[in-house]
This record gives structure tokens, sequence and C-alpha cells, in this order.
């Protein structure tokens, strides 16, 4: 009788794990789906951050070499003022 009873706890505790698998069956492709769906606006996301990236670091690059140009100019026109003191 005992081990009759043990059998059927057994029996009991897989059929409770095989209900809970059947659960978990039909909750995990609704899982997977949402996390893709939060997987694909995560790279959208980081996709605009990286053109907004690369936007700025085009505008950083023009913004230096204008810099540059400027330098450029102000030191030829230091230099012309120089030859215009010394003349």
């Amino acid at each position: 009788m005992r081990d009759q009873l043990l059998l059927f706890v057994k029996m009991q505790e897989v059929d409770s794990r095989r209900s809970q698998q059947q659960v978990e069956e039909r909750v995990l492709p609704e899982k997977l789906k949402i996390a893709e769906q939060i997987l694909q606006k995560k790279k959208e996301a980081f996709s605009q951050l990286q053109a907004k990236a690369a936007e700025k670091d085009k505008g950083k690059r023009e913004q230096e070499l204008e810099l540059k140009v400027q330098e450029d100019q102000v030191v030829k026109l230091r230099d012309r003022l120089i030859k215009l003191k010394t003349n």
C-alpha cells in the first residue's frame, strides 16, 4: 500500500511538471514575440542614435575645417601687417 502511495505521489509530481511545461509551451512563443518586438525597437533607436552621432561628427569636422581656414587667414594677415610695419 505504501509503495502504491509513493508511486501515486510521484505520478502527481510528474503530472504537475507536465502541466507546467504545457503552460510554458503556450506562453513562451508570446514572450519571444514580445522580446523580438522590443529588440527591433531598440535596434531602430540605436540606428537613429548612430545617424545623429554621424551628423554631429560631420558638423564638427566642418567647423574644424572652417576654424583652420580662419586661423590660416589670421596668420596671413598678421604676416602682411608685419611686412607693412617693417617697410
